[in-house]
């Protein structure tokens, strides 16, 4: 099993970058190559995340894997992956723990 954790950023107008984080993308490839996903969205980030939306709500879970390293370097909607990975338990448990860390952080 290979489990990645994506924090996606959208675009923040005042500082004119994609510096917002909106969401983290959990994506885990089992050893029969099936892949799971979970997101979890930041509480009101919503204007900034359009794009995070319609991304992933036109791309399935395997088409994933290989587009987020390509959108990773967009300017309007970028993406970081997060190293280390908790790799025990569910994958929603590992993308809720990072959301909690970035928005704990932020205070």
């Amino acid at each position: 099993m290979q489990r990645q954790l994506w924090v996606l950023f959208g675009w923040t107008v005042e500082l004119g970058a994609a510096c917002t984080v909106v969401a983290v993308l959990g994506i885990e490839i089992a050893d029969d190559q099936t892949v799971e996903t979970f997101v979890e969205w930041v509480p009101r980030k919503a204007a900034a995340a359009v794009t995070w939306r319609e991304r992933l709500a036109t791309t399935r879970p395997r088409e994933l894997v290989a587009e987020l390293p390509f959108w990773s370097d967009t300017a309007v909607a970028s993406a970081v992956l997060v190293e280390p990975v908790l790799q025990s338990g569910p994958l929603a448990d590992a993308v809720r723990a990072q959301v909690d860390d970035i928005v704990g952080s932020a205070y």
